[in-house]
C-alpha cells in the first residue's frame, strides 16, 4: 500500500467567506467568551510534519496510528478527519478563557492565537506534527454581543469624559489658587515699600488746604472759624498744619 505524506508547510483555513477555506459556506469557529457572549472567529493553523530522513519510521507510526483516518483521500482524509477538530477545538478553548472585549483587541487576539498553538503542540508533537502559526484573521460578533460591546463603549467614553472634566477642573482650580497667591505676595511686597517717612509724606499730601479770613481761629474739629477782632483782609489762605 502507497501512501503519501506531504512533509512541506500547510495551512488550513476556516472563515466566515464561503469563498475561501477548505469547506465552502461559514466555516469560521464559534466560540463562547467567558462573559458567555458568541463569537465568530476567522483562523488558518500552518504546521508540517517534521520529518527526520534519520528516522523514517516516524512517519510510518503516524499512518499506523491513524490507519482509518487516512481512508479514501489519504492525508487530506487525515487532515480533514484528525486535525481540524483538533484545530477548532484549541481555538474555542483559547477565546473561551477571556472576556469578550478582551478577545475583540489586537492583544487579544494575538494571546489567543499563541495559546491554541502551545496547545496544539502538546498535542501533536508526538506525533511529528508540527504547529508553526495560528493566526486570528477576524473576529464575527453575533447581534446580542454587538450591544453588549456598544454598551460598554458608551460606559467607557462616559467615564474618560468624567475623569477628563476632573482633570480641567483641578488645574482650574490650580490656576485659581496660584493666582490669589501672587496677588498676596504682591500686596506684600507693597506694604513692605511703604517706610514711615513714606507714609508721613502720604498723610500731609491728603490735608486739606481752606482759606480764612485773616485773624480768624479755626478749631480742631470744627469747620466754621471764629472771627477775632482786627480782623484784616478776608480771603487769605492758611494752611492748617498737622499735628506733631
Amino acid at each position: 500500500e502507497m501512501v503519501e505524506i506531504p512533509t512541506h508547510k500547510r495551512t488550513y483555513t476556516m472563515v466566515r467567506n464561503s469563498g475561501e477555506g477548505a469547506r465552502s459556506g461559514d466555516d469560521s469557529v464559534r466560540v463562547n467568551t467567558a462573559s458567555t457572549n458568541v463569537l465568530n472567529i476567522d483562523t488558518s493553523v500552518t504546521y508540517h510534519l517534521a520529518f527526520d530522513p534519520a528516522r523514517p519510521e516516524d512517519l510510518k507510526n503516524l499512518y499506523a496510528k491513524y490507519r482509518s483516518q487516512f481512508q479514501g483521500d489519504g492525508f487530506d482524509a487525515f487532515e480533514e478527519n484528525q486535525l481540524r477538530p483538533l484545530f477548532r477545538k484549541y481555538v474555542s478553548n483559547a477565546f473561551g478563557k477571556m472576556s469578550t472585549v478582551d478577545a475583540m483587541t489586537g492583544d487579544g487576539k494575538n494571546r489567543a492565537a499563541a495559546d491554541a498553538r502551545a496547545e496544539l503542540n502538546k498535542v501533536l508533537n508526538g506525533d511529528s506534527i508540527v504547529i508553526d502559526e495560528v493566526r486570528i484573521r477576524a473576529i464575527w460578533p453575533d447581534e446580542a454581543t454587538k450591544n453588549t460591546l456598544r454598551t460598554h463603549l458608551v460606559a467607557e467614553q462616559n467615564l474618560r469624559l468624567s475623569t477628563l472634566n476632573q482633570q480641567l477642573a483641578s488645574i482650574t482650580n490650580a490656576r485659581a489658587v496660584s493666582k490669589a497667591e501672587a496677588e498676596a505676595k504682591a500686596a506684600r511686597i507693597r506694604a513692605a515699600s511703604l517706610t514711615p517717612r513714606l507714609v508721613r509724606f502720604k498723610h500731609l499730601d491728603k490735608i486739606r488746604i481752606v482759606g480764612v479770613p485773616r485773624g480768624a481761629i479755626v478749631n480742631a474739629g470744627s469747620a466754621e472759624p471764629r472771627m477775632q477782632d482786627g480782623a484784616a483782609q478776608e480771603g487769605q489762605p492758611v494752611n492748617e498744619q498737622p499735628a506733631q
